[in-house]
């Protein structure tokens, strides 16, 4: 069957002239593009030639291109002299670069479309495949040729310096210790410097011990303060359970009377003034039981690339979460299964995650100091190797309820288990309000959280 492959040689020519013709354009061109933005051979031949020469600094002409193409022996590959003389005849000015570019760009997408397609249906025909990989992988493919307009197998270390140095001169005028997204606990973000993209953060922590309320938390702190989209997955308690967890956070509101309905007058406003906040936030929810983790990457995905887009993924938890793959029975293979596939997921979507977890032995089992450590999360071996930062939860009131404050507020610790590229060893300490479901910063006063 003849199918007629997208292509513009009329714009490859044009970008080929125009780099010619002004400086800007010439480094536009070789910013933007690459050989295989063409699609006519002799114009990828003479655009290599031209961006290793600009490269190399060396100034661009018809004799100077000649020159080079003759040393390589392929100047008769493109016809000659005779072909650049004519690309250069056809484009009077490089104003219409960026026209150009597009163009060609447009026309290397499509290419590309069709060659995913044939990968996709050789993907179909697999017999030794399931269903469910078969549609991660296919449909990660094409998300892939959405998002990335313009990718490229190696970074130079030229490029890799440039990116490093203006990182460094935004961090020198602007100095500020947190250069991510802030999650709102501040000796968190000191020591973090905020929440990067490509990061795995996992958060455990024992049965009950307030892992669903520091999800909340962050989920609200993040998408309410830092105006970020947060993508909130639960697969133990309702969409509806949330909100009122948030509502009563956010707003200072006791859950009971939210069970209940007993509002005073203050109880109102302060109902009124969270659903405004929280309207105005972009978290989206999921509560779908038994998830497995190819749904959740294709639903990320799908909200990664609409108009929203997403910014933070926040898993509860990560046990919960099942393979595509057939283990038999292997649990620990499945949960290092799942682990790797959010790194991959987290780096793929340029994305946070923030996957709470089960910590494993019961903490009768343990003596004197009852905090946990990393060998008790549930399948650990592969969470601690693909994790960037592990946080260990942990309240005192929980083995010896006189430690509580009060009746109502206790000291949440996040410890500080592992920080790939920061400190680690830190206990950080933040005021916990059972019935508000609301985690504070410990230099707020007490009754704030009360």
């Amino acid at each position: 069957m003849n199918i007629n492959i997208p292509n513009k040689i009329d714009s490859e020519k044009s970008v080929l002239g125009a780099m010619f013709l002004d400086q800007e354009a010439l480094a536009k061109s070789c910013d933007l593009l690459t050989h295989d933005s063409f699609y006519d051979e002799k114009n990828k031949i003479i655009f290599e030639a031209i961006k290793s020469m600009y490269n190399e600094k060396i100034p661009i002409d018809i004799i100077t291109l000649t020159s080079r193409l003759k040393d390589k022996k392929i100047l008769d590959k493109i016809g000659g002299v005779s072909y650049i003389s004519n690309i250069l005849s056809i484009v009077p000015s490089a104003s219409n670069i960026d026209y150009y570019i597009k163009d060609i760009e447009e026309a290397r997408i499509l290419r590309k479309l069709i060659d995913v397609t044939g990968q996709i249906k050789d993907l179909a025909f697999s017999t030794d495949k399931k269903i469910e990989d078969i549609l991660d992988e296919s449909e990660s493919k094409i998300l892939n040729i959405a998002r990335n307009r313009r990718s490229k197998d190696f970074k130079t270390v030229t490029e890799v310096l440039k990116k490093a140095e203006e990182n460094i001169n935004f961090l020198t005028k602007n100095k500020n210790e947190v250069t991510g997204i802030s999650t709102g606990f501040l000796d968190f973000d000191k020591y973090t410097t905020g929440l990067k993209e490509g990061q795995l953060i996992i958060v455990a922590g024992r049965p009950g011990i307030g892992k669903t309320v520091v999800a909340t938390n962050l989920a609200s702190n993040i998408a309410i303060n830092s105006k970020k989209t947060v993508a909130l997955f639960n697969l133990e308690m309702g969409a509806e359970q949330l909100i009122n967890r948030m509502i009563a956070s956010v707003g200072g509101i006791d859950q009971h009377k939210l069970q209940t309905g007993y509002f005073s007058e203050s109880d109102w406003n302060k109902f009124t003034k969270a659903t405004a906040e929280l309207g105005n936030a972009k978290i989206y929810f999921d509560d779908t039981p038994s998830l497995s983790i190819g749904e959740l990457k294709s639903k990320c995905r799908k909200l990664a690339s609409s108009e929203e887009g997403l910014d933070v993924i926040i898993i509860d938890y990560l046990q919960i979460l099942t393979s595509n793959k057939n283990y038999q029975g292997n649990r620990q293979q499945e949960v290092a299964d799942i682990s790797r596939s959010l790194k991959q997921l987290a780096l793929e979507l340029k994305v946070p995650i923030i996957a709470l977890a089960q910590l494993r032995r019961p903490i009768e089992a343990k003596k004197g100091d009852q905090r946990p450590t990393m060998n008790e999360l549930r399948e650990s071996g592969q969470i601690e190797q693909d994790a960037d930062i592990i946080v260990l939860l942990y309240r005192e009131d929980y083995v010896d309820k006189t430690k509580a404050i009060d009746n109502n507020t206790t000291i949440m610790e996040f410890n500080l288990e592992k920080n790939r590229n920061g400190v680690s060893g830190r206990k950080i300490e933040l005021l916990y309000n059972k019935n508000l479901s609301r985690l504070l910063n410990k230099g707020k006063e007490i009754n704030e959280a009360s």
